[in-house]
């Protein structure tokens, strides 16, 4: 028996997309909107366009909070960490789900390591 390494195909939804630029209006790292707003994906392995994978960023990419995410900004990592494992308990059970190895159930543990991991917040 071969193992299937393939990731599930991503989930893409603009109806929800919409939705949520429409109802947050504001970053969840430092709560401004400097900028403007994006959404960022927590976990990038697909970027599964689900409530329970997206954050609300100010700035895109290369700006604002957003940009600091994807520049490995230590800092504001850090903040995105904590604010997901004080006020968002729906991501760090995605990521269990998401993180699952074969033949085994989903694991908080796993999910919060890969967050300490890539966030750089200890839990």
């Amino acid at each position: 028996m071969t193992l299937d390494l393939k990731h599930d195909p991503r989930v893409k939804d603009p109806v929800l997309l919409s939705i949520l630029h429409r109802d947050w209006r504001e970053c969840v790292v430092c709560g401004e909107h400097r900028g403007g707003l994006s959404l960022h994906h927590v976990f990038n392995k697909p970027r599964d366009d689900l409530r329970e994978n997206l954050v609300m960023l100010c700035g895109d990419g290369v700006r604002g909070c957003h940009g600091a995410i994807e520049a490995g900004n230590r800092e504001t990592r850090e903040m995105l960490g904590r604010y997901i494992y004080e006020h968002r308990p729906d991501i760090i059970e995605y990521l269990s789900r998401k993180l699952v190895r074969p033949n085994e159930p989903p694991s908080r543990e796993r999910a919060l390591a890969w967050m300490e991991r890539r966030l750089c917040f200890p839990y």
